[in-house]
């Protein structure tokens, strides 16, 4: 399957577990991809239980409108893993 990012299924997956530096990656990716681009918009959206940025953008040689998915779940993951490791040692303090 080819990694295009234009659909959720197809999304450009990134490792990065910081979301500022996701957003930088992303955008390295799209200045890559479609040299001097417009953003248009961004918007963070779930499907099958993943994490997607779906920027949109106009590209600069064509005029043409697109919609790029980033998969930015890795961002959700460790911050969630490290509270839920808070909580269970709040608990265990509580329960001394």
């Amino acid at each position: 399957m080819i990694k295009d990012g234009l659909m959720p299924k197809t999304a450009i997956f990134l490792h990065e577990t910081s979301s500022s530096i996701a957003k930088q990656t992303q955008q390295k990716w799209l200045h890559n991809k479609y040299p001097e681009y417009f953003f248009k918009s961004q918007a963070m959206v779930t499907e099958n239980g993943k994490y997607y940025d779906r920027v949109t953008i106009r590209t600069a040689a064509y005029g043409q409108q697109l919609t790029v998915y980033f998969d930015i779940t890795q961002c959700f993951q460790y911050p969630l893993s490290d509270l839920m490791c808070m909580f269970k040692k709040q608990q265990e303090s509580d329960s001394k």
